[in-house]
């Protein structure tokens, strides 16, 4: 079969486009990775009284005249009460995420962190409690909706705002054991782009399935096909190695996106009156291992001339 060049040129530069476009969406929703040396429980102290540090100079450095002198004096109080906890050394440890930090109102041990150490220390042990068992890894600007803590925060003289910078956050331990299927679990956040990547490669296999691609506006029905499908792929690529749930929402996407990416291909090419073109091209998916035996996935693009 004899192609002009006026044809191919075309065809080529789709198909690079697409190779880089799904490159680029794989790097940029990629999420972090998991830290395999968390920071020593040292450290980690150092980091919190350090930040621990910066906030009492903020509170005392705040101006306070419009509170009265009792939440003046109820302020004072909590701000010395805070550089004592802080001279402790003592912190909670993050055994409940492996992967970021997050508040933790009181760990295991009973360690309460710096707002929970100072509320229980207040005599509204009671709040702190029920805020371990209920929310205990919820950040303070997620606690507004409780009238126990707003009241507690107007009784102290303690903003809202100035409670979140004291509440700090606690990172992956060392000595902590985690339950393995944190470790392969889906995080809300893949978990939601992979269901968004998958139904816009859902739509664009639909608009250019055969029958409906000859319809009218063939143009933007192939540029969504391809474009959705692009986005499928470095979706898929960025959590099919991840383990779990990952793997499956991965897998789905790049089956859905080279799918999407094919047809889309195929409606430009028809649009242009090149139907025997059209059947000669293939986008699909390329799993394999690298150098390094780490497991890889791709898209190729198969043309027959």
């Amino acid at each position: 079969m004899r192609t002009s060049p006026r044809s191919t040129a075309p065809l080529f530069a789709i198909g690079f486009l697409l190779v880089q476009a799904a490159c680029a969406s794989e790097e940029l929703i990629r999420l972090p990775a998991v830290e395999v040396n968390a920071p020593a429980p040292a450290s980690e102290a150092e980091r919190i009284q350090a930040h621990l540090e910066v906030v009492l100079s903020e509170l005392r450095a705040a101006d306070a005249s419009h509170l009265s002198a009792a939440q003046r004096a109820n302020r004072e109080s909590h701000i010395e009460t805070l550089a004592r906890y802080r001279d402790t050394g003592l912190f909670p440890l993050n055994a409940v995420d492996p992967e970021r930090p997050v508040p933790v109102f009181r760990d295991e041990a009973g360690t309460w962190c710096a707002m929970g150490y100072l509320i229980a220390s207040s005599g509204a042990e009671g709040v702190a409690e029920r805020i371990s068992r209920t929310r205990n890894t919820a950040f303070v600007w997620e606690l507004v909706d409780d009238p126990e803590v707003v009241a507690w925060l107007e009784e102290n003289g303690i903003s809202a705002e100035e409670a979140g910078r004291v509440q700090p956050t606690y990172g992956p331990c060392a000595g902590c054991y985690y339950p393995p299927q944190l470790h392969t679990g889906v995080s809300a956040e893949y978990a939601a782009i992979g269901v968004l990547s998958a139904a816009l490669s859902g739509g664009g296999i639909a608009v250019n399935l055969p029958g409906v691609a000859e319809m009218r506006s063939p143009a933007w029905r192939g540029s969504y096909g391809l474009l959705a499908g692009a986005l499928s792929l470095g979706v898929g690529a960025a959590g099919v190695g991840d383990g779990g749930a990952s793997t499956a929402i991965g897998a789905t996407n790049i089956g859905l996106g080279a799918a999407s990416a094919a047809l889309g291909l195929r409606t430009l090419l028809m649009r242009n009156g090149d139907a025997t073109a059209a059947r000669s091209w293939r986008v699909y998916p390329v799993t394999g291992l690298d150098d390094e035996g780490a497991g890889r996935t791709g898209m190729g693009v198969e043309v027959r001339l």
